[in-house]
């Protein structure tokens, strides 16, 4: 799960991708600054499209220990049904 916070007109998505073998968290940060004519209720939504692609983009869609690599339009297709 992402942590989104906001700083400014920007959002610092925080991720956990689990531990390491001393037991400290492993995170990993990414900003996201949202266009200038966005309305503040469509760059949260945004903001939470953007935490779930930074969750799932850099490893793929595991399934079943199955990881497929998968599209951005497939990614942004599971966003809506996520959110």
């Amino acid at each position: 799960m992402a942590n989104i916070r906001k700083i400014g007109n920007s959002y610092k998505i925080t991720v956990s991708t689990g531990y390491d073998v001393r037991g400290k968290q492993i995170r990993r940060y990414m900003t996201w600054t949202p266009e200038p004519k966005m309305t503040e209720s469509k760059a949260k939504k945004e903001a939470q499209r953007q935490a779930v692609l930074f969750e799932v983009a850099p490893y793929g869609l595991q399934t079943k220990g199955l990881i497929f690599n998968v599209t951005k339009p497939f990614l942004y297709a599971l966003v809506r049904i996520c959110i």
